[in-house]
């Protein structure tokens, strides 16, 4: 496999965009769907202290079921 140094710079720095963001400015799609996460999840979600990717990786991990 060959990796692109720049390529992965520019990946941090899209992953780094997205955690700065509060979550719920985040508008989340999965291809073209809408994912609206509910008020609930997003004040819960403020006491983990987890980044939005996380957030993402694992709700999509649950197919966004509890959103």
């Amino acid at each position: 496999m060959i990796v692109d140094i720049q390529h992965v710079k520019s990946l941090q720095e899209e992953l780094a965009r997205i955690n700065s963001i509060p979550l719920e400015e985040l508008e989340l799609y999965d291809g073209d769907t809408r994912i609206i996460v509910s008020p609930e999840i997003l004040d819960d979600w403020k006491f983990i202290g987890l980044s939005n990717i996380t957030f993402i990786e694992l709700e999509a991990w649950n197919g966004f079921e509890n959103v």
